[in-house]
């Protein structure tokens, strides 16, 4: 079982850099799971655990698909590989029980029935192509477009969702949508799907600014961003091996701002299927410039929801979309990674929480470092490990979801229990040399655990207990 002392997730972060070849140096991706404008973007980063102990690390650049294997330890092995789809474009990754899926889509100007916007391909576990679905026509003018591409699967059949930009309509213009499709993934044939327009009471969400699917095995659920119809995060579910476009809906949340009007200030970054609920990680930019995290807990049922607060950055503080690793025993590790003040490099903050949003302890950080797009994924090995591209290299970063919370307050450096203008002075004038710290002292004052002072260090202290800013594991102090 998970104790509160869980979120201590930084004790054992291991970051090992890993010489790419010089040929295929990739596209640096820190904070790429974040939206592009006002909406998402396929992911172009994965992570698959092998049964050897190694990994298989996916990074797609348009048509370009770049496969590099991995130890645990990060170092790598082997080499290589290029998959070109030119001239379609990557659009999604899916690593099935038996199979490989990879999507890619083209966009279709001429708006002809005829034409290729989507091909699913199926791979075996080595790469070697077994068969592929087209989908032709489509109503869609841009495949794939201002949204993501995700897919799951179960008893047999693959299910992807995704969204499109439709053809054109009376008013002239290319209107954006979600789109489903099912493929049965023995003979590679569509056998279920929409991507016209209808209404929500089908599972059509427009516009659909990011999409989500998962299974219990016994109903698929998905979820959009939607702008306008309906303008919020909207829940649909359908019986697995039933018609797609047969389900129950609600939409827990709804957006502020006018209907259709694109920015609605949300970001969508996490969705995962419990044994209850599900639970949707996101987060709500602020008019006063802070940044609100949330998790979504809905029934699976749909009856009921609660939102609940994770946490805020202050005005100023560069923040990202959070991210949600399920772990075990109904476990979720949620993460967001931000600008902290007076640093050049990010920390995320870590909080594990039950599917009911009930938190194991006070939210911590690992500093110096940034999520990507690439879905942090909870090993056999009880070790969380996601990678990013730095450099053009590929780094794997890994961190022990058991280790111990540390016994004190960060920032509490005089160790009366809490926050104040004394814990400020005494880490300020140890940075600027005027006073000497105990080794305690020192200890409780390196907030970000670089074995050094730094001047971001009494900044946090003093934005802390002027409640402009939360010093991750100090809440409340």
């Amino acid at each position: 079982m998970f104790k509160k002392t869980l979120c201590a997730l930084l004790a054992a972060l291991l970051a090992v850099s890993v010489c790419a070849l010089p040929a295929l140096a990739l596209t640096d991706n820190a904070h790429s799971n974040g939206y592009g404008w006002n909406w998402a973007h396929p992911v172009r980063s994965y992570l698959v655990p092998l049964d050897d102990g190694t990994y298989l690390c996916l990074n797609a650049e348009e048509s370009l698909l770049t496969l590099t294997y991995l130890g645990a330890d990060g170092g790598y092995i082997g080499e290589q590989t290029e998959i070109d789809y030119a001239p379609d474009s990557f659009a999604g990754f899916f690593a099935g029980e038996e199979n490989y899926f990879v999507a890619v889509a083209s966009s279709n100007p001429d708006e002809s029935d005829e034409k290729t916007v989507l091909t699913v391909i199926k791979y075996d576990k080595n790469f070697n192509r077994l068969g592929a679905t087209e989908f032709k026509g489509e109503n869609t003018y841009v495949a794939v477009d201002a949204g993501s591409l995700r897919m799951t699967e179960t008893d047999g059949k693959l299910y992807v969702h995704t969204c499109h930009t439709m053809y054109k309509t009376e008013d002239g213009l290319n209107h954006q949508a979600n789109m489903t499709f099912v493929i049965d993934e023995a003979s590679m044939q569509q056998i279920d799907g929409f991507s016209d327009i209808m209404n929500i009471s089908w599972g059509y969400a427009s516009h659909s600014f990011n999409q989500f699917i998962g299974t219990d095995g016994e109903y698929i659920y998905r979820v959009d961003h939607g702008d306008a119809y309906p303008r919020g995060i909207s829940v649909t579910k359908a019986a697995a091996g039933g018609r797609i476009t047969n389900v129950d809906y609600c939409v827990p949340v709804v957006f502020e701002g006018q209907t259709g009007a694109n920015y609605t200030g949300a970001e969508i970054g996490g969705f995962a299927v419990g044994e209850r609920n599900l639970l949707i990680a996101w987060m709500q930019n602020n008019e006063d410039g802070t940044t609100s995290y949330y998790l979504l807990t809905v029934a699976k049922d749909l009856s009921a929801y609660e939102l609940i607060d994770i946490g805020s950055t202050a005005e100023g503080l560069t923040s990202y979309n959070p991210m949600l690793v399920p772990l075990e025993n109904g476990n979720y590790l949620y993460m967001y990674d931000m600008y902290p003040p007076r640093q050049s490099v990010t920390d995320i903050i870590c909080t594990i929480v039950d599917e009911d949003g009930n938190a194991a302890g006070e939210p911590l950080a690992i500093y110096g470092t940034s999520l990507s797009d690439c879905q942090p994924v909870y090993c056999p090995d009880g070790i969380v490990r996601w990678t990013v591209v730095e450099d053009g290299k590929v780094t794997l970063y890994s961190y022990d979801p058991l280790s111990e919370a540390p016994d004190y307050v960060p920032g509490d450096v005089n160790g009366n229990g809490r926050i104040d203008a004394s814990d400020y002075a005494m880490c300020k004038r140890a940075y600027l040399r005027t006073y000497v710290l105990s080794d305690e002292q020192f200890r409780r004052a390196d907030i970000n655990n670089n074995s050094r002072l730094d001047a971001s260090e009494y900044a946090m202290i003093k934005r802390h207990f002027l409640k402009t800013y939360v010093i991750p594991g100090a809440a409340g102090k």
